[in-house]
């Protein structure tokens, strides 16, 4: 199946299963499935960055790094930094170490997943503190979205990678998720739906995360690589997080299926 054809089917898959129950939420009628997604965009724009102060452009970088963090290892639920966001950007103002800030936090030090959230966490806040910081990670940023060869934007997309706890899927979904709407999270639901694409003609059985980014950015041609990714993520996962809501009946099974018997 080629690639414009698996997101034709992405998309006729949510008309179908989740548009009825999204426009009952909202209480609004849709045209098409990439009107219904108008919320699920990056938080916001370069533009939009560039014109804040200093400290908000920090506080919201932090921000997106403290929610990032908790998706290393599967660990959103035991972090739960929506629920946790004020008291854990209020403890990190004063905490140098990831020891102190967990006793700040009165969490357990015997707390694998908090250890090794709060290790990054703090990391990240020691790299937003860095002289210059603001301009050299717009300068990135404009590189990662304006660059036309993939190799370019993979050397700023790295510069994050010395962040415990930010791997090869997740340093994509930080810049994606944050302005970059070039770009897509390699992870296991990209993986398997590419295997079944005509066009993904990969060097080894188990390819590298960038391997498959640059694949897939590529076979997305004209078409927005953020909406793609999107759009097949929540076909795969029923999470409509911007609607505090996941459709149980839409999995990853469930579209394959689909896919295959249309």
């Amino acid at each position: 199946m080629k690639f414009n054809e698996v997101i034709e089917k992405a998309e006729e898959y949510l008309k179908k299963e989740a548009q009825p129950i999204i426009e009952k939420i909202r209480e609004k009628k849709y045209g098409s499935i990439e009107e219904m997604l108008e919320p699920y965009k990056p938080n916001c724009t370069i533009e939009e960055l560039e014109k804040m102060k200093e400290f908000d452009f920090k506080k919201t970088l932090l921000d997106r790094f403290c929610e990032q963090l908790q998706n290393y290892q599967a660990m959103p639920r035991a972090i739960n930094y929506k629920a946790n966001k004020r008291k854990i950007l209020k403890k990190l103002e004063s905490a140098n170490n990831k020891d102190a800030l967990m006793q700040e936090l009165g969490v357990d030090n015997n707390n694998f997943a908090w250890e090794k959230y709060a290790q990054g966490i703090i990391e990240a806040k020691k790299y937003i503190n860095k002289t210059n910081f603001k301009e050299n990670f717009l300068t990135s940023l404009k590189i990662i979205n304006g660059a036309s060869e993939f190799k370019t934007k993979l050397y700023e997309i790295n510069k994050i990678k010395k962040i415990y706890g930010i791997g090869d899927a997740l340093k994509y979904d930080f810049f994606k998720e944050l302005c970059c709407d070039n770009l897509c999270k390699p992870d296991v639901h990209i993986v398997d739906i590419c295997k079944e694409i005509e066009g993904f003609n990969f060097s080894t059985e188990n390819p590298k995360k960038d391997e498959i980014a640059e694949k897939f950015i590529e076979l997305c041609d004209k078409k927005n690589v953020y909406y793609c990714d999107k759009i097949l993520w929540l076909c795969c996962t029923g999470n409509f997080y911007k609607d505090e809501i996941i459709i149980t009946r839409i999995s990853k099974e469930a579209f394959f299926n689909f896919l295959m018997s249309n």
